[in-house]
């Protein structure tokens, strides 16, 4: 990621290399163990290149929109009406 922020290209450009799928393959095993089911990929993933030292300065640029982990979902969309996870986000 620090090598592609210093090329000036986007955070997203990781998903061109290998090594970044295999992180998500290596976590997808626990996240189904986790969820009890199953899982599919949501489209919608992507990558950030979080600095809460330029977040503090107020300095925007592409890839560091959040300064820190959080889900774009409410309860009821990421939760069963039983209460039971229906979604995971994982920050790495």
């Amino acid at each position: 990621m620090k090598c592609l922020r210093d090329k000036g290209w986007p955070p997203v450009c990781i998903f061109m290399f290998d090594e970044a799928w295999e992180v998500v393959r290596s976590v997808w095993d626990r996240a189904e163990e986790l969820l009890g089911s199953e899982s599919v990929l949501e489209p919608s993933f992507t990558a950030f290149m979080l600095s809460y030292q330029m977040a503090q300065k107020d300095n925007k640029y592409v890839g560091t929109n959040f300064g820190l982990p959080h889900r774009d979902y409410t309860y009821a969309e990421s939760h069963a009406a039983d209460g039971t996870p229906q979604l995971l986000s994982v920050w790495v």
